[in-house]
């Protein structure tokens, strides 16, 4: 699944920013955000995803 990562250890503080950033930055080109995905790394692993409206429920790999 095609993805792309923003930034990574944000603050609670930072996040509304952080997704204003995203919606209205041409940088990527035209873009559908469907959902967002919560994840620890060192090592990477998904602990959650959430659909954004519209869109079709979140599969969570185990």
């Amino acid at each position: 699944m095609p993805h792309c990562t923003m930034a990574d250890d944000l603050e609670a503080s930072a996040l509304k920013e952080a997704f204003d950033v995203a919606r209205e930055s041409a940088v990527f080109g035209p873009a559908r955000l469907v959902s967002v995905g919560v994840v620890s790394f060192r090592p990477v692993r998904q602990l959650s995803e959430y659909p954004l409206a519209g869109g079709a429920p979140a599969a969570h790999p185990d």
